[in-house]
């Protein structure tokens, strides 16, 4: 049979079904096997979702809505439409748009660009087409693309595992779900060992993009080789560093991935020692069909059924969810044992060893540092030896004075090369097959862990080169081209024996400069901050540092999809893809509008963002405007649930970035630890927690709090010039005596003794004759201040300053209003101290920068009454 037939035949029967007669899989593909449809019914079976059942106007629902129904809300809706990461319309709706008939003209309009027999380019094409048709009116919120992909996966499976294994029963274990896990990607990204190397943090983010990339190809390269019909399309889903892939459970699949798992294991630690694992592991089920009845149920070998019923109270039947928790144990127990076959095969490696003059050698931590060679350098990104350093491999900035210049190793250098290439990269090519290039070839590309699979960046001004040089662009011959951010990516580039297809990558694009030769290059950290020779010592400059994820996502898989509350399960395999397909959208794909964004885009970078994680730096004010819009945008999407905690840190430009990056993550964790209370629709009382980010020290919940402290933060800036900035310090202070008092009245309740709430009235003493003061109505004002503390002398002073000596216009009804509101939301409740406290913090560090331009243009969303 030819390759791919059964799960080729399986799309085009779905695509019949979508589209009627638009498309003829005979146009591009060969005519369809009888045998098909044997195994497409029972994949569709397997399923367990329906077969598609098209509708002109029905619209995929959001399916964080079906997990987490809203309340006294309409569901949403996705409108009809190709895939896209624009900023209009991106988003579910109530009222959703669109017709099927025009999707299928518009997909029919394509179809005829798909090169013949790339089933490569099809797979990309219908991800762009279907990602938002649903695939029946019992499913809504399951689209096309994921159950043709899942239907046609499964499909080919069965096809194989009887090709390969015709004495096994229709009741075998037919599959294989196989994670492929690289352990270590965030301090992967961000511990570097010198600041000078951190231009090559960008670089080892999309490296990581690719080393996955490389991995997947070569399973479904191997597979090929031992003579499985495997495919892109039996990628369940791949983002954060994980993979799963669907395969026939055969012995020839099983040896494959035993020894790229050892082929990667070795290649992984020669290049990165400890800093990356890359782990590979599986668990084989298949389905037992009842006889008086068309429902499935999953079934797994011996030991995973240990396994998973240790874990279960009752002896409910297996699903979907449980694969993942084996498959999630298995790989926690291998990353206790981490190169444990190194360890003891190679022990002088981890270990050092001496060399024929006596002296310790070695990437482990017997290395002998004593040795005076001044040709021994240290790569200031990992920490580890050079050996045989060279100028031209091994020299971040060659072009810099000796002493400025950056040692690394060439595997770092690729990296940062890499990073640096991407700011005008808009394609990227894989090579499929060692063959597919020459060994000279070989060395201008990456191949990330030394799989022989070789991947190239790729731009217009490549191609026009290349052009004119041979005629022809013979160097995508044999590759998946793949274009970034961009869905536009079959009217490109043609090349016989060519692919195409789309990529979602977070933070391709960063905050840029002219340089002092006219050059465009990236900005610095010290750019970022806004920070020069020329302002030091003036204001507020720091670098943000953000880090940000999904709350609670294992326990939206393990257990808020299963059937509960009178809801119905959405276990099932294109359920759990459709999931990680939406988070992947968003985070790899939108967050890139978003950082377009004027407002962001000279200013703030990602630097990772995939999966359900972002880490970000930049101004540090636009990034806690950015952290708070990607949660606003992101509610805006998913739904009330599930939720997202940030952590940002501040830091000097100069300031280490791993350290930094650590500092946020202790911030984020600080985040998920936050609890609060809503009241729900039947009035009641239920305790919440997470969804908060942290700054400044504090955590502030994103549930209202947050919206809060900006609005009191904008009051403030408003009436700067009115209100002195001791009035902020006086805020300050009022959250620390409340600590002060909390601390001593927890130990008067200990002793019975009444609490001490005597700040609550001097707060609002403070800002009741405030008030009065400023009103202009109350000609005890001055005396009112006199009575202040010592520490307010001086404040006073400047209080009548302001209001007698200089003419000062402002909203008097406003700015009692606010007063009015700080003096009860103080007295209601002590946590309005830290949200006051924070918000006058804000304000005070935005305030120090009141001399830049860039501070009066951001005071105009204020709406200014004074002058």
């Amino acid at each position: 049979m030819r390759n791919s037939q059964i799960y080729i035949d399986s799309i085009f029967k779905g695509l019949t079904q979508l589209f009627g007669d638009r498309v003829a899989q005979v146009d591009k593909f060969a005519m369809p096997d009888p045998q098909s449809q044997t195994y497409i019914e029972q994949a569709t079976q397997y399923l367990g979702i329906g077969d598609i059942q098209p509708q002109e106007e029905r619209y995929l629902m959001n399916i964080f809505e079906k997990i987490y129904p809203p309340v006294n809300q309409p569901v949403r809706y996705f409108d009809l439409k190709p895939l896209s990461i624009a900023e209009e319309r991106f988003f579910p709706t109530a009222t959703p748009q669109g017709k099927l008939s025009v999707v299928a003209d518009e997909f029919a309009r394509e179809y005829p660009k798909v090169p013949k027999g790339s089933l490569d380019t099809l797979y990309h094409l219908l991800k762009k087409h279907l990602s938002f048709v649903p695939v029946n009116t019992n499913k809504p919120y399951i689209n096309a693309f994921e159950f043709l992909k899942l239907r046609s996966a499964f499909a080919q499976c069965l096809h194989d595992y009887a090709q390969h294994r015709p004495q096994e029963t229709d009741q075998g274990l037919q599959f294989l779900m196989l994670c492929v896990d690289i352990s270590g990607i965030q301090s992967f990204i961000y511990n570097i060992a010198s600041g000078k190397a951190a231009k090559s943090l960008k670089g080892r983010s999309f490296y990581l993009q690719l080393l996955m990339d490389s991995l997947i190809q070569r399973i479904l390269r191997d597979t090929q080789a031992a003579g499985f019909q495997t495919s892109i399309g039996h990628t369940i889903y791949a983002s954060g560093g994980k993979a799963y892939l669907l395969l026939p459970n055969c012995e020839e699949v099983k040896q494959c991935i035993q020894k790229l798992e050892k082929e990667a294991e070795i290649n992984t630690y020669a290049i990165h020692a400890e800093s990356l694992y890359v782990l590979m592991d599986f668990v084989e089920f298949g389905y037992e069909v009842s006889p008086n009845s068309s429902k499935c149920k999953i079934k797994v070998g011996e030991a995973a059924q240990a396994l998973i019923s240790a874990k279960k109270e009752t002896d409910a039947p297996l699903e979907i969810a449980d694969l993942w928790t084996i498959l999630g144990d298995k790989t926690a127990q291998k990353k206790q044992k981490k190169y444990q076959d190194l360890l003891v095969n190679k022990f002088e490696d981890f270990f050092g060893h001496q060399d024929s003059t006596g002296h310790q050698v070695g990437i482990g931590i017997g290395y002998d540092f004593s040795n005076k060679n001044s040709d021994i350098k240290t790569c200031a990104v990992t920490g580890r030896i050079i050996e045989s350093p060279t100028k031209h491999q091994n020299v971040l900035n060659p072009e810099d004075l000796e002493a400025d210049q950056v040692w690394v190793l060439e595997s770092v250098k690729k990296q940062a090369e890499l990073g640096k290439d991407l700011k005008s990269t808009e394609f990227y090519a894989t090579y499929q097959g060692s063959k597919a290039l020459s060994e000279k070839a070989q060395f201008y590309t990456i191949d990330p862990i030394d799989l022989k699979v070789f991947n190239s960046l790729k731009n217009e001004d490549n191609f026009v080169e290349e052009y004119d040089r041979v005629g022809s662009f013979k160097s995508l011959r044999h590759t998946l081209l793949r274009r970034i951010n961009h869905l536009d990516f079959l009217n490109t580039i043609k090349e016989k024996e060519t692919a195409y297809g789309f990529t979602f990558y977070g933070g391709n694009i960063q905050a840029l400069k002219t340089n002092n030769r006219g050059k465009t290059v990236e900005k610095e950290y010290s750019d970022l901050a806004d920070f020069s020779v020329a302002t030091e010592g003036k204001g507020f400059h720091r670098l943000g540092v953000l880090r940000m994820d999904v709350d609670g996502l294992g326990g939206l898989f393990a257990n808020d999809m299963q059937a509960k509350f009178g809801r119905e399960s959405l276990q099932n395999f294109p359920a759990y893809a459709m999931v990680s397909s939406l988070l992947d959208t968003f985070y790899a794909g939108y967050l890139n509008t978003l950082r377009a964004k004027d407002k962001y885009r000279d200013w703030v970078n990602i630097l990772y963002s995939g999966g359900d994680d972002v880490f970000a730096i930049g101004r540090w004010d636009l990034v806690l405007d950015f952290a708070h819009e990607i949660q606003q945008k992101f509610k805006a999407y998913a739904g009330a649930r599930p939720t997202l905690s940030a952590g940002v840190a501040l830091i000097t430009p100069k300031f280490p970035i791993s350290k930094g990056a650590d500092m946020a993550g202790d911030a984020e964790h600080n985040a998920k630890k936050f609890k609060y209370e809503i009241v729900n629709e039947k009035g009641e009382k239920e305790h919440k927690e997470k969804n908060a980010i942290a700054f400044f020290g504090e955590v502030v919940g994103w549930h209202q709090e947050f919206e809060k402290v900006k609005n009191i933060r904008d009051q403030l800036l408003e009436f700067d010039g009115v209100i002195s900035a001791s009035f902020r310090q006086k805020l300050i202070r009022f959250q620390a005596t409340k600590n002060k008092h909390a601390v001593a009245n927890r130990l008067n309740d200990q002793a019975n003794i009444a609490p001490d709430l005597s700040y609550k009235w001097q707060s609002a003493y403070f800002i009741s004759q405030l008030a009065k003061e400023l009103n202009g109505k109350n000609n005890q004002a001055h005396a009112t201040l006199l009575n202040f503390k010592e520490d307010l002398h001086g404040p006073e002073e400047r209080y009548l300053k302001t209001l007698k000596n200089q003419n000062v216009h402002y909203d008097k009804a406003a700015l009692q209003e606010f007063l009015r509101e700080t003096q009860k939301d103080l007295f209601v409740a002590d946590r309005n101290f830290d949200l006051y406290a924070i918000a006058a913090r804000w304000a005070g560090l935005l305030l120090r920068n009141k001399h830049r331009n860039s501070l009066n243009e951001d005071k105009t969303q204020f709406k200014t009454t004074y002058k």
